[in-house]
């Protein structure tokens, strides 16, 4: 029986070097290295030297790698203290050799660094320039702290042959006592991959996605062997076929012109990722795509057809900012859909009696198999909340550069890939999987109907119902996949459908909503943090479809400075219409950017004024006293009037209702019919918007429940 240590940050640690297959191991003599060294050992999983001396330690490692062609990465168990340094000559020489040597050091408890305790020095980043990744774990004390470790412990690893091959440094902190090996097996640690051009035919190995999950009852290699024959009567043979292909994806086909296609010189690799992701896909029963920030649409955001397809096979999420217009089956009201319409729902008043799992909100909308995100960055707190509390059993990560972003703290997979051509091959791949497993819901809903006419029961009694009744009695076969997506996609339809968007009065809220409805053509809308940019997630942007309405927002960190000088460094290289949404504590904060030459007439801003930082007002749990509301939300009585007529602006205030049609219709005149830009100051209570955000989002949430019920 295996006897490895307690310590929680050195079993994820040993259980990860196995699956990143790491087979080979020098361990240095000490005392603070006992548990790794243990550990590594009762595994059984690894080939051990023991060397003395830390120096030659290193440079023996480098030897064994060298001896393989430096393909498999070895490791360098060291104590803490000076023996870490001796590994620097070893260390540097395998950086500029490009050898994947893995350094792991014990450590003494940070809190001893520096205190005169015995070997103890700063080991974090020792290496500094000489490797290509350095982490320091932490004790494992929380699930926080598991993940975060899990995480450090990926990256690293995956580290060791990103973009070529080179050392990495883990350091492991060892509290006393640290002597206790009763534990019998290493944890089932969460494996995240990387897939790029070399590996991505990893994408179609079997995933495991349920807790009671037998083998897949096909064969996975013969299933891609009977796609190829699909797959080669699709692929390009001439080069106006290839320009076919290559913009048809998002339906901007180009044949018969002399454009060029950038996609088409690697279509045969795009052809083969595609292939990898839809046996990959295949494996799940139910699928989210979470769109996050771009320009663009990555570069798709007008291809209606193209998110149509998608979403017949899983659910679509693209916020605002995605620049994705509306299309059927997608939603742009992400915040309020899973607000009002998921398993992570508030309950309202009349539901309580059967909390905390109502029968109604069983019904709603429950967590995928698989989450895919690609884009920026996502402003949802409530998809965030639902996704880290009901953990898809994977996460697939599109970045650019393969890093990884563990927003919902069950990443398995990184795809090395930009987002426009993912959403490509992801296009392809439903494709295919629709070509091997076709499904007809209409008639799976007709013999559903059928059914509950001779066996009439509970779950008959509304299209959700029956989906979710179908979606239970799914089989872990690819067929019954194929068929449960298509139920969980057609039932977050359905779901959409009764979604509420609440209706406010003279409110921020209601100038916003306002504005955005009725926005001319070819306009481009600049969001200011953190308020103004939150507003508009709740009435999505179902209203720019066909209208070319590009929508920007400063989401990288989300701070309120500069939000409006970059409106201002956009607007003028623009000849477009820029309309900026922009709250008071913002505007006030980046006021000098009007400060120029440069602010000409196509800028309008709609100033949202209500004495201080609404946002402060809405947060749950928070409580102020009049002392602390000062100093937290930042309360003015401040105007821009001065300075805007100051800078050349045409300004108009509001303060009643009866005031909004005429000052908007002034904010989004036409740029031939002022030669001046135009401020609309829009003068509401901090609290008053708060109050009415609120009430009126319970109300809306009350009335989606009643046609969820109904």
């Amino acid at each position: 029986m295996a006897n490895y240590s307690v310590k929680k940050n050195v079993l994820q640690l040993v259980a990860l070097m196995i699956s990143h297959g790491v087979k080979r191991v020098i361990l240095c003599p000490g005392s603070r290295d006992i548990p790794l060294v243990q550990t590594i050992l009762s595994s059984g999983k690894f080939e051990t030297w023991s060397i003395t001396d830390e120096r030659s330690a290193g440079f023996f490692a480098l030897g064994l790698a060298q001896e393989r062609n430096n393909r498999e990465p070895v490791a360098v168990v060291v104590t803490s203290g000076s023996s870490l340094l001796n590994l620097h000559p070893a260390v540097s020489e395998a950086f500029y050799q490009q050898i994947p040597l893995l350094v792991i050091s014990a450590d003494r408890p940070k809190a001893w660094i520096g205190q005169m305790d015995g070997q103890t020095l700063p080991q974090e980043d020792v290496f500094r320039t000489l490797v290509r990744k350095s982490v320091s774990l932490v004790e494992i004390q929380s699930p926080e702290d598991e993940w975060y470790v899990n995480r450090m412990v990926n990256e690293a690893l995956l580290e060791l042959d990103h973009h070529g091959k080179g050392p990495v440094h883990i350091n492991v902190p060892i509290s006393d006592p640290f002597f206790d090996f009763s534990v019998t097996e290493l944890p089932h640690a969460r494996v995240i991959r990387r897939y790029d051009l070399n590996s991505y035919r990893q994408l179609e190995l079997q995933q495991r996605l349920y807790d009671d999950q037998n083998p897949l009852d096909v064969d996975l290699e013969q299933e891609r062997l009977k796609q190829l024959e699909s797959f080669n009567a699709f692929r390009c043979m001439t080069s106006a076929g290839c320009a076919d292909h290559c913009h048809g994806d998002c339906g901007r086909t180009t044949a018969g012109s002399d454009a060029s296609c950038s996609d088409c010189n690697n279509y045969g690799s795009m052809e083969s990722w595609a292939q990898a992701l839809a046996g990959y896909l295949a494996q799940s029963g139910s699928i989210m795509l979470v769109v996050g920030q771009s320009l663009d649409g990555l570069s798709c955001g007008t291809s209606h057809q193209l998110w149509t397809d998608l979403s017949s096979s899983m659910v679509v999420l693209a916020e605002t900012i995605t620049n994705v217009e509306y299309a059927h089956g997608i939603c742009t009201q992400v915040d309020l859909f899973i607000s009002e319409l998921s398993v992570a729902a508030p309950l309202i008043a009349e539901d309580r009696a059967n909390s905390p799992r109502s029968v109604s909100y069983a019904r709603a909308l429950t967590p995928p198999d698989l989450v895919i995100t690609v884009g920026g960055h996502i402003i949802s707190k409530n998809l965030r909340r639902f996704l880290r509390t009901h953990r898809p059993a994977n996460h697939l990560h599109v970045s650019p550069d393969g890093s990884i972003a563990d927003l919902f703290k069950c990443v398995t997979g990184v795809v090395e890939m930009d987002g426009d051509r993912f959403i490509k091959v992801l296009h392809r791949a439903v494709a295919i999987l629709k070509e091997r497993h076709p499904v007809d819901l209409k008639a799976i809903m007709e013999g559903a109907a059928e059914e509950c006419k001779v066996n009439p029961v509970a779950s008959c009694k509304s299209t959700v119902e029956t989906l979710r009744r179908l979606m239970r009695n799914t089989r872990h076969t690819l067929p019954d996949l194929a068929r449960s997506r298509a139920l969980y996609a057609s039932l977050a339809r359905n779901l959409m459908s009764v979604m509420c968007t609440p209706g406010f009065d003279f409110s921020h809220m209601n100038a916003l909503d306002r504005l955005m409805s009725c926005l001319p053509d070819n306009t481009t809308v600049h969001l200011a943090n953190s308020s103004t940019v939150r507003y508009a997630q709740i009435f999505g942007n179902r209203g720019h479809q066909d209208r070319n309405i590009t929508v920007l927002s400063n989401r990288g960190v989300n701070g309120i400075e500069g939000s409006l000088s970059t409106a201002i460094g956009y607007a003028s290289a623009s000849s477009r219409l820029n309309v900026i949404i922009i709250g008071d504590l913002s505007f006030f904060y980046d006021m000098n950017a009007l400060w120029n030459e440069y602010v000409r007439s196509n800028v309008r801003i709609l100033l949202l004024n209500n004495g201080g930082g609404e946002i402060f007002h809405a947060l749950p749990g928070l409580s102020l006293d009049e002392a602390g509301k000062k100093y937290v939300t930042a309360q003015h009585h401040s105007q821009a009037k001065g300075w805007a007529e100051s800078r050349g602006f045409k300004y108009i205030s509001i303060s009643s209702d009866d005031e909004v049609d005429a000052a908007l219709d002034a904010l989004i005149a036409p740029l031939d019919t002022t030669d001046k830009p135009v401020m609309v100051e829009f003068f509401t209570r901090a609290t008053t918007d708060a109050l009415t955000l609120g009430r009126n989002s319970v109300e809306a949430r009350r009335r989606a429940y009643e046609a969820l019920v109904k």
